[in-house]
């Protein structure tokens, strides 16, 4: 129903964050607080699923192979961070992909 693909970030210490991009923000409160009123409404008649899509590709030689990356979640500007992933081999999601039919090279 909603996709949104995230801003990517750079840390000063060289870390990758990706964050729901402002101008999405007006759109993601909609859905969410359509999806809350379905609920509440009907709680027995409303289910769904939240998803977050995680594409690997390599540069160069690649990562290390023992580079692993996580994955926190948000679900408001003050709320605190939920792992969904964490310390998961990137070696792991370049082979997914690969297996998918995706190039293991970043364009």
């Amino acid at each position: 129903m909603g996709v949104f693909e995230l801003d990517r970030l750079e840390t000063a210490q060289g870390m990758l964050l990706f964050r729901l991009d402002p101008e999405d923000r007006a759109e993601y409160i909609r859905l969410r607080d359509m999806f809350n009123a379905w609920e509440t409404e009907a709680p027995r008649a409303t289910n769904g699923t939240f998803s977050i899509d995680v594409a690997a590709c390599k540069t160069g030689s690649g990562p290390d192979p023992e580079a692993t990356f996580s994955v926190y979640v948000a679900t408001a500007a003050d709320a605190p961070l939920s792992v969904l992933v964490e310390d998961a081999p990137i070696k792991d999601a370049l082979e997914a992909a690969g297996s998918a039919g995706a190039s293991d090279l970043c364009d």
